[in-house]
């Protein structure tokens, strides 16, 4: 069955039988079998308790997870992701061992047809392993709003400010830039600090920012715009 997996994922034989003896990998035989694997792959004890902690383990059996990991493990590695950033990543977001390595695929595959390069997609997802989780259209909307503030490069260094509500950036950018204040990659991080700290700084709380300006109104007006636009092209 390791065969198997390793071959669906793209390895050829050669490879197959390199990574079996290289790692040791077996059937599965017994429940210390999963820490083994980890243990193997590199990861620390405290990191290994920590996905388990966070994985809803009890939604599948522990021969289950075990050939989930390898696959979702190599299958990373034949993406072009190294070890180090594998644990990187399973340690931010332990769920990662529970998706379908088609899911990951699909997502690179989504964020190079919006234009990123492999290279890009890798480090973004490297800095934000949930943006695997997030729907393609959120991201996409996200991206739209911040191309279209010109901080559109933090998307590539700053990945993690995508898990904040499109709605809530554009609320404090509208704020903000009514109180003259300049918002560029060197001023952003204004955008994303937390709500209590952004009440106390500015005297304004987020629901009465939601009140002020109407998000749903100025994407509805956009994308009018751009309906337009096409008709005319």
């Amino acid at each position: 069955m390791i065969s198997n997996i390793l071959k669906n994922i793209g390895y050829n034989e050669i490879e197959i039988i390199e990574i079996i003896k290289t790692y040791d990998l077996k059937e599965y035989d017994k429940e210390e079998d999963l820490k083994e694997l980890f243990t193997k792959f590199g990861y620390a004890n405290k990191i290994y308790n920590k996905i388990i902690d966070a994985y809803p383990i009890s939604n599948f059996t522990s021969e289950t997870l075990y050939y989930k990991v390898v696959k979702i493990y190599f299958g990373l590695l034949k993406l072009n992701y190294k070890n180090d950033k594998i644990i990187k990543m399973t340690t931010i977001l332990p769920s990662l061992y529970g998706y379908s390595i088609e899911r990951i695929k699909n997502r690179i595959k989504d964020m190079l047809d919006i234009g990123y390069t492999i290279e890009e997609v890798i480090k973004m997802t490297i800095l934000f392993p949930p943006l695997f989780s997030l729907s393609i259209e959120n991201i996409k909307e996200k991206i739209d709003f911040y191309k279209e503030i010109e901080v559109q490069d933090i998307i590539l260094t700053d990945t993690k400010r995508l898990i904040q509500s499109v709605a809530l950036s554009y609320v404090r950018y509208m704020f903000l830039t009514s109180k003259g204040i300049i918002i560029n990659t060197s001023s952003y991080s204004r955008l994303f600090c937390n709500q209590k700290q952004f009440a106390s700084q500015y005297g304004v709380t987020t629901e009465e920012l939601l009140q002020m300006y109407d998000y749903n109104e100025y994407k509805e007006k956009r994308e009018n715009e751009r309906n337009l636009q096409l008709k005319l092209k």
